[in-house]
């Protein structure tokens, strides 16, 4: 009896060791697992290329900044010299509108040698890889003392998405004049940013360039706005002529030819108002109200002879018009004597639709 008592013992003794065992090899089992799944994978760790959760999107930054940009400098030039300065790189999308407008002032100091000296301005965009170019700029004779502000702007509209470089160039290239040795400082200063609503860039070879005889009113530039079925709150417009008077016959050129005859000078120059106006016209096309304008007086002496003139103006649109078409339009009024020649080149409308 004691033989069976102790055999039956040991069997109870063994079952319940293996009972133990086996419960202890499940246990760190689950606990083998759990942790595998709950412990994040190193990169080393980490499956063959290609196989990263596809709904998890890695950005890919733009190549440059984006806009608004803006560039700011600096810069002297001494007479007969060409600058180049502001360089700045960013980065548009294609299908956006975008405005890019500069500035370059100066003053041509009282003590510089010669009464006046001729200087151009250009601003240039390139796009990378052949995308957008664009240009746009003026000229002016600086009188001395007198200070003087070129303004102008361009738009930009690429098709795909793309890098641009803009830069501002100024020239004085005559060497054989009084002013040879001048020196100027030119503060430059541009700006990129989105249009805003629809932007429009008209065409100046629609009109320009043309001739303004003295006692004549006529337009610059039109643009005609189609009024969408929902409600236009501002219409602006973003405008530079660029002039000269009639005071010499070989001193307004372009297109290969010179556009003041014999009668149409005068040494006196030209004075001359420019309007930026806002029409509402019918169903048959004619003017039935005025929205707004804006107008400025200019006088061209025969010293300066060529001008860049800036003009901006913001027009409310009201709820109720007797028409569903507006008319953006340049208009300029000249008072003589001289007549005004008002060029393609350089000459700029951009009106934006809010």
């Amino acid at each position: 009896m004691q033989g069976s008592t102790r055999r039956g013992a040991n069997a109870r003794w063994w079952l319940g060791g293996a009972a133990v065992l086996l419960i202890t090899v499940l246990v760190l089992s689950v606990g083998v697992v759990l942790g595998i799944r709950g412990e994040p994978r190193s990169p080393t760790d980490a499956g063959p290329a290609g196989s990263e959760d596809p709904t998890v999107a890695s950005p890919t930054p733009p190549p440059a900044l984006g806009t608004p940009y803006s560039r700011v400098d600096d810069v002297s030039l001494t007479l007969p010299e060409e600058v180049r300065a502001a360089h700045g790189t960013f980065f548009i999308e294609g299908g956006t509108s975008y405005v890019a407008t500069f500035a370059v002032s100066t003053v041509k100091p009282p003590e510089e040698p010669g009464l006046g000296m001729y200087l151009g301005v250009t601003f240039s965009c390139a796009g990378e890889g052949g995308g957008v170019t664009e240009w746009i700029g003026g000229t002016e004779n600086l009188l001395r003392g007198e200070p003087v502000t070129y303004r102008n702007q361009l738009l930009l509209t690429p098709e795909v998405d793309q890098v641009v470089s803009c830069s501002v160039r100024a020239n004085a290239p005559y060497d054989d004049v009084a002013a040879a040795g001048a020196t100027i400082e030119l503060d430059i200063e541009w700006r990129v940013a989105e249009a805003g609503g629809q932007a429009v860039s008209s065409d100046p070879e629609k009109r320009l360039p043309m001739t303004v005889d003295r006692g004549s009113r006529a337009f610059a530039f039109t643009e005609q706005i189609e009024l969408p079925a929902h409600r236009l709150q501002t219409v602006t417009m973003l405008s530079s002529l660029h002039l000269t008077t009639c005071t010499v016959v070989n001193g307004s050129r372009e297109d290969g030819r010179t556009w003041c005859a014999q009668d149409d000078l005068d040494e006196k120059g030209s004075t001359f108002d420019v309007e930026l106006r806002i029409d509402v016209l019918d169903a048959n096309g004619d003017a039935c109200a005025v929205l707004g304008t804006k107008t400025v007086t200019e006088s061209l002496p025969l010293e300066r002879h060529h001008q860049l003139l800036p003009l901006a103006a913001e027009f409310t649109v009201p709820a109720q018009l007797c028409g569903s078409t507006l008319r953006a339009a340049v208009v300029v009024d000249n008072r003589g004597p001289a007549s005004l020649v008002v060029h393609a080149s350089n000459s700029s409308l951009i009106t934006q639709r809010r």
